[in-house]
């Protein structure tokens, strides 16, 4: 079940990129070219990797409503929108898996 979540959370962060490289480029003109840095985490366990995914999608979901409320541009308050809601169903889904790993 955690690795098809994980895999699943993955999937959907590409495309919440894919089309914010598309926004970007619809409000600029020019293409965003990001710098890449790759982090190697380790956790202890399952349990905290989960609990480090959590975090990482709750606060990602607040930072998207925030710029959708913070933005003059309705097409880009759509999508930020959507992509706080993806994020805040993905941490509830990470918080139901961790409930089911520990209890």
């Amino acid at each position: 079940n955690a690795a098809k979540l994980l895999r699943r959370i993955a999937a959907e962060k590409r495309c919440a990129a894919r089309d914010l490289c598309a926004a970007y480029f619809l409000i600029t003109g020019t293409q965003y070219a990001p710098a890449i840095t790759i982090e190697r985490k380790c956790w202890e366990n399952l349990a905290q990797a989960l609990r480090s995914c959590y975090h990482q999608e709750a606060c990602a979901g607040f930072n998207y409503r925030r710029a959708a409320d913070e933005t003059q541009d309705t097409c880009l308050q759509k999508l930020l929108s959507r992509l706080a809601a993806q994020s805040y169903r993905r941490a509830e889904d990470v918080l139901t898996l961790l409930g089911k790993l520990l209890c």
